[in-house]
């Protein structure tokens, strides 16, 4: 249920206070991301918050007016002190 670490300036800031971010599909729940969590990377987070984003329409460069940029849902996630999440 987890698609990929979410790499911003925000989010690389936000690990060194153990909390980590990652793209997940716009169905998963916090329970399929915290069973996810568990599995892939052995540790047991301690909260899940989650944050969708919404479409955007943007202008595109030829003539055919605007797109639809998809809508994203991102999912932070709080360990407990002394665990981390290494990103090869």
């Amino acid at each position: 249920m987890i698609r990929a670490p979410w790499f911003s300036e925000k989010a690389l800031i936000a690990t060194e206070k153990g909390v980590y971010t990652f793209a997940v599909p716009t169905r998963a729940t916090k329970a399929d991301i915290a069973g996810a969590i568990k599995e892939i990377y052995k540790v047991e987070p301690r909260k899940i918050r989650i944050v969708n984003l919404p479409g955007k329409h943007k202008a595109l460069r030829t003539r055919r007016g605007e797109g639809v940029r998809a809508a994203r849902r991102k999912a932070y996630v709080y360990l407990n002190k002394g665990d981390s999440i290494q990103f090869a």
